[in-house]
């Protein structure tokens, strides 16, 4: 099975939830538990009889890369123009680190 999630925790945000990430306990088929990252738990009844004989978990993290941008100067330049500076500052409030490539 494969699903689209999106992450989405910034104060405001208009998914239901209360804007906190925790990471799981341990990312991949380790434990992990509710409220954790991405966990799932599967289920199997293997005898139709309402009673669960099998189950799995696992739990994954997901980066949620943030960006901030300021202006430091603007300073007047020769013909009219202008240099402008700026400050962008880069994080990560997820669980999952974040691969460049």
């Amino acid at each position: 099975m494969t699903f689209n999630v999106r992450l989405q925790i910034e104060p405001g945000s208009n998914d239901p939830g209360n804007n906190i990430y925790t990471p799981c306990a341990v990312s991949g088929n380790g434990p992990g538990g509710p409220g954790q990252g991405l966990y799932n738990r599967a289920e199997l009844d293997r005898t139709g009889d309402g009673i669960t004989d099998i189950t799995d978990d696992a739990c994954g993290d997901l980066p949620n890369v943030t960006l901030r941008k300021d202006i430091v100067s603007v300073t007047p330049a020769a013909g009219g123009t202008y240099n402008v500076s700026y400050k962008i500052i880069v994080g990560n409030t997820g669980g999952q680190q974040v691969i460049t490539v």
